[in-house]
């Protein structure tokens, strides 16, 4: 059964939290690996409309791009972690973003040329999904 979240809810979870004596989590910030860190960033700022918040390192191993409350880190590595056929056969995903109705962010992709895999329609609890993988993604 899906839940349904009144706008107010954040601030009540939060002091039910507080009133509980446990620490409120803000967000997460999946680490997505990739093979090009610059290339990662302009992919993302160019084309999915984020803006970089930072990178890290001489030359630049590490950086976090945003857009809303979406972040996400992106971290360079000379090899994949995972099996490029494993990844494929499994439909492996590194993060999932959400938000209210995808077919607008999907019209706007769409115009900037953005390859997104198979419409696959929404996944459990109605949420839409339409994966995107970088051209630098390992």
């Amino acid at each position: 059964m899906r839940e349904v979240r009144a706008p107010g809810d954040r601030a009540l979870n939060k002091s039910r939290a507080k009133a509980a004596g446990r620490t409120t989590l803000n967000g997460a910030e999946p680490q997505l690996i990739v093979s090009d860190i610059a290339a990662s960033c302009e992919f993302f700022t160019s084309k999915l409309g984020f803006a970089v918040a930072f990178s890290y390192g001489e030359p630049p191993f590490y950086a976090q791009v945003h857009r809303d409350a979406a972040r996400l880190n992106l971290r360079q590595l000379e090899e994949p972690p995972l099996d490029s056929e494993f990844r494929e056969r499994q439909q492996v995903l590194s993060a999932t973003i959400t938000l209210e109705d995808a077919e607008p962010l999907f019209l706007e992709y769409q115009t900037a040329g953005v390859g997104l895999g198979r419409r696959s329609g929404a996944s459990r609890g109605g949420r839409a999904r339409s994966p995107c993988e970088t051209p630098t993604s390992t």
